[in-house]
């Protein structure tokens, strides 16, 4: 017992003379590093297409969106095909033939496609396009003035 105490007594002044001289390591956590701040590059905004670019994507879209509405329909030719140029959905490419007791027109914007007279089909998520167009008889697409000039 007694070398016990001698030894508790040893550990108390070798701390304590530690401390005053100040060998005994830190038992508290250390911050956590703060990481360097790098400056993040600036990209330039993405250009946009230019007006070519941005013409043929417009006619594409057009071009797909009469195919699709022929083929949904099951239309192998247009009765009364857009001649004059236009740029209104709502009328392209065929906004006379009847069809159904109440449809009106084949067109790509606001389309009756059950005939009931009540527009329900979108072909295309424009009412007017930048460009005008007109279409033959087969559903082929012309983009007669870009409108991105």
């Amino acid at each position: 017992m007694k070398e016990y105490l001698i030894a508790i007594l040893i550990v108390g002044l070798v701390l304590s003379s530690a401390l005053l001289v100040g060998c005994v390591p830190n038992l508290t956590p250390a911050p956590t590093p703060t990481p360097a701040v790098t400056p993040t590059p600036t990209l330039p905004p993405a250009a946009g297409p230019t007006p070519e670019e941005a013409a043929l994507q417009e006619f594409c879209k057009v071009q797909a969106a009469v195919k699709v509405m022929m083929e949904n329909n099951k239309l192998t030719s247009l009765a009364h095909p857009a001649r004059i140029p236009t740029n209104e959905m709502h009328r392209f490419p065929d906004a006379i033939t009847r069809h159904g007791t109440m449809g009106m027109g084949y067109v790509l914007y606001c389309h009756d496609f059950n005939g009931d007279g009540i527009p329900d089909t979108n072909y295309i998520g424009l009412s007017e396009t930048k460009g005008t167009y007109i279409c033959d008889e087969y559903g082929n697409v012309t983009q007669v003035t870009t409108g991105y000039q």
